[in-house]
């Protein structure tokens, strides 16, 4: 049996505060999602896709206690169900010995059998139980050992370091997309994602991805006009080649225009006897 509801405790508000609006409503939309039909929803923002994993066990704990709960009624029913009231006040009441108490099988005393009772226990709604979720954030130190500030701090250390992680696949997927003339990526080693991480730092997205359209546009850089041509592990060695490659320096030159005729030098040249020519100069010199 599907349960039509789904627990909301008022420390998410807490919890999630960094979240914008738009990412606090693709949230609850993904916990509805998954409590109507069951099956984890695709989440295309890395930040919403992690809070949804946090809170994710809260959902599965309560609804198991849901499902336990309906499993005791139906066992019950199928033993008769709750015995009538004695008429004689002298003879004891209760649950017949065959039948399941629900105080019993719950380790939780406080629970009752009535679905919108369980909502209002205190031990759900509890705020350090419920931060039981952010326990699956990876630590070297025993959640136990933690406080609720503490493990918020896990939380966002861990947001940002998948953030990251989705930003290297990104760099990538798009240097494989572009640069189809430079040698591809076999397997991306934990030094390759560190470099790639480093110029993260120094340069946008936009800007790697501008450097590599501008290298694969390179008849140096793409080796169509040198024997050496870029690779993935140039690009980020370093922050210069980036730089380089931004401000042009790879740039392909410009064709040189033809330069023009003199039109002096298209008359026929004359071949003269300077030794002829300087005894006739000579000649009337002497004469005049």
């Amino acid at each position: 049996m599907m349960r039509e509801n789904v627990l909301l405790y008022t420390n998410f508000i807490d919890k999630f505060e960094r979240l914008s609006d738009e990412q606090f409503g693709m949230l609850i939309r993904a916990i509805l999602e998954y409590q109507s039909t069951g099956e984890i929803p695709e989440i295309t923002d890395s930040i919403v896709a992690l809070s949804f994993d946090t809170v994710k066990p809260d959902i599965d704990r309560n609804n198991q206690k849901y499902e336990d709960m309906c499993e005791r009624n139906r066992i019950n029913g199928k033993k008769g169900g709750r015995p009538k009231k004695e008429e004689n006040p002298n003879k004891p009441s209760g649950f017949s010995k065959n039948q399941v108490d629900a105080t019993e099988t719950d380790s939780n005393p406080n629970d009752n059998d009535n679905e919108y009772d369980n909502e209002n226990d205190i031990d759900i709604v509890n705020k350090s139980n419920s931060l039981h979720s952010l326990d699956c954030i990876n630590s070297s130190e025993t959640s136990s050992d933690k406080s609720e500030d503490e493990k918020y701090q896990d939380l966002i250390k861990d947001l940002k370091k998948r953030n990251e992680e989705n930003k290297v696949k990104q760099v990538v997927a798009e240097y494989e997309r572009v640069c189809i003339s430079l040698p591809g990526i076999r397997k991306m080693s934990k030094q390759r994602s560190q470099k790639v991480k480093a110029r993260l730092k120094a340069f946008t997205d936009d800007e790697i991805f501008l450097a590599f359209k501008k290298a694969e546009e390179s008849d140096f850089l793409s080796g169509r006009s040198s024997p050496w041509k870029a690779s993935f592990d140039w690009f980020f060695e370093n922050d210069q080649n980036i730089t380089k490659v931004l401000e042009g320096n790879y740039d392909n030159k410009p064709i040189p225009k033809p330069k023009p005729k003199n039109n002096f030098n298209n008359f026929s040249q004359r071949n003269y006897d300077m030794q002829a020519l300087e005894k006739q100069l000579l000649g009337r010199a002497t004469s005049g």
